[in-house]
């Protein structure tokens, strides 16, 4: 990829975080208390950078995945022990079959009690 075009897309990613970022704050205030929107911002952007790096485009999917950057630790795909959902995301599914199946992994975490929250 050509550096003007990386520059255009890392603007775009930038302005996305600000927008994900607000939502974020709004539906997890609390969760978000004390962290600064610029920290929360840059989490944000370097999510979406590593998630299209594994082919994920759809934007809501990618804000889901940064959310859990920001909210249970970046990055998310370190929380899973065994190693299946970084596995998942570099898999060669659909980035919506991708998505549907590292929430079904998360849940079997959360589950088993070893999810995040946990």
């Amino acid at each position: 990829m050509n550096e003007e075009r990386l520059d255009f897309r890392l603007m775009i990613y930038e302005r996305q975080a600000v927008e994900i970022e607000a939502r974020l704050r709004r539906s997890f205030p609390n969760a978000l208390d004390g962290r600064s929107p610029s920290e929360v911002c840059e989490t944000v952007a370097a999510a979406l950078v590593r998630l299209a790096g594994y082919g994920f485009d759809r934007p809501g999917d990618m804000e889901v995945l940064a959310g859990w950057d920001v909210l249970l630790g970046a990055p998310f795909e370190s929380l899973d022990p065994s190693g299946e959902i970084a596995r998942i995301c570099t898999s060669d599914a659909s980035g919506r079959e991708r998505l549907s199946a590292i929430i079904e992994r998360m849940d079997k975490l959360e589950a088993a009690g070893k999810g995040p929250t946990k």
